[in-house]
């Protein structure tokens, strides 16, 4: 397995295993909550995709430690306690967000004809497959990564892993901005509002170039101390911190 292919030594693998055999079912369960979540964004109502995905992300910070260390069942579960903790929160947060379409009176509801309609996949996928490239290079670039760190050992592994999840944190407030666009963008002309596509990216970009600077070029006195706070949070294993402020350092600086 792919698994096997990219961890650096058995154990890794074995951890792997465990943690994606109960991640793989949340990763399933994410497509309907995230599509819900998606439609009922383009209808203008966002609170209810925001509200439930932020349940979900504490009901998992909750769970994970009591599964994980066996906090009061006294059966600790290791990495795939980490796994069930989100399978749990998808699976709540995906039961929460059908409640908007199952009531009589919700503006949008389940399908009740369920049979392909392959003119409706071809506009789909036309639209969905040049965005969904971004993640099909991001899985390419992160095999690669692996793949080359391999034999230097786990550590180096989980310090990559470090870094990226950092760099990842800087980059939410862009990322929101950019989900959050993209439907007040659509229903303007869907309004009828003439409000100009210049108009909205000057907002658009005045609002990133604000944000931007102070997430990806932190002064070197600040990003010493993000680094070492970043790190001393997330790395269990002491020769793991190191590897993820290089990595930090170098992705702060722009070099690779």
């Amino acid at each position: 397995s792919y698994v096997n292919v990219l961890s650096a030594d058995p154990l890794t693998a074995d951890r792997s295993t465990a943690y994606l055999t109960w991640f793989i079912p949340a990763m399933a369960l994410q497509y309907p909550m995230v599509v819900m979540a998606a439609a009922l964004r383009g209808t203008g109502n966002f609170k209810p995709g925001m509200v439930v995905q932020t349940a979900t992300v504490i009901v998992n910070m909750v769970l994970a430690p009591f599964l994980i260390f066996g906090w009061m069942a006294g059966h600790p579960l290791g990495v795939a306690g980490a796994a069930q903790a989100s399978l749990i929160a998808i699976l709540i947060g995906t039961i929460w967000l059908s409640t908007y379409f199952i009531p009589a009176s919700s503006y949008l509801k389940f399908p009740t004809e369920w049979k392909p309609k392959a003119a409706l996949w071809a506009q789909v996928l036309k639209i969905g497959l040049p965005a969904g490239a971004e993640f099909a290079l991001v899985a390419v670039y992160l095999f690669i990564v692996y793949s080359v760190s391999r034999p230097f050992g786990a550590v180096a592994q989980a310090g990559f892993g470090i870094g990226l999840r950092i760099v990842q944190a800087g980059f939410m407030p862009v990322v929101a901005l950019g989900f959050a666009v993209a439907p007040v963008a659509a229903q303007q002309p869907g309004a009828d509002v003439g409000v100009g596509g210049g108009h909205l990216r000057g907002e658009v970009g005045r609002g990133v170039v604000s944000i931007a600077p102070g997430l990806g070029q932190p002064r070197p006195q600040r990003r010493r101390r993000r680094e070492a706070s970043g790190n001393s949070l997330s790395a269990t294993d002491a020769t793991a911190a190191p590897s993820g402020a290089r990595r930090l350092t170098r992705r702060c600086s722009g070099s690779s």
